[in-house]
This record gives C-alpha cells, structure tokens and sequence, in this order.
C-alpha cells in the first residue's frame, strides 16, 4: 500500500494527470486506448449518459450451450474459447 509520501514509479509514456493543463494529453491517450480496446462508445466524456452506449449483462451459459457427447470427450469444449 501507498503512503502519501511514497513515490510510485510510472511509465514515463503514459501522461501523469497533475492538474487541468494535463486533461488534453491525457484524454488522447486514453482515447486511444479505448479506441483499440473498442470500449470509448462506453465512456466518451462528450456524449451525455444518454447518448453513451450502455452494456449489457452476459447471457449466463447453460449446459445447453454445449454439444452433448459422452463423458470426457474434449469435444464437450467450445470450438471458440
């Protein structure tokens, strides 16, 4: 744990949020990030909390899911994991 008075070490490519002169490099990089990750629909600062795509919850899986074959046959595993 961290005590105010500890200094982290950070990677010196990624911007060091300090204060508001700090925001634009640090929305960029963020930005980017997000963008390759494909999330920034989920958490644009300029879109309102309407107009920002919501998640949605994953379907919980069912054996169903599944292809039925006997017992310990690996074919019982998902072809896309």
């Amino acid at each position: 744990m961290f005590s105010s008075s500890t200094t982290a070490i950070r990677d010196a490519r990624e911007p060091f949020l300090a204060s508001t002169k700090d925001w634009e490099l640090f929305l960029i990089v963020i930005n980017r990030m997000a963008m390759h990750c494909d999330v920034w629909k989920y958490i644009n600062p300029d879109k309102s909390s309407t107009e920002v795509e919501k998640l949605n919850a994953p379907t919980k899986p069912s054996p169903n899911n599944f292809r039925a074959t006997s017992a310990g046959d690996s074919s019982t595993i998902p072809d896309n994991r």
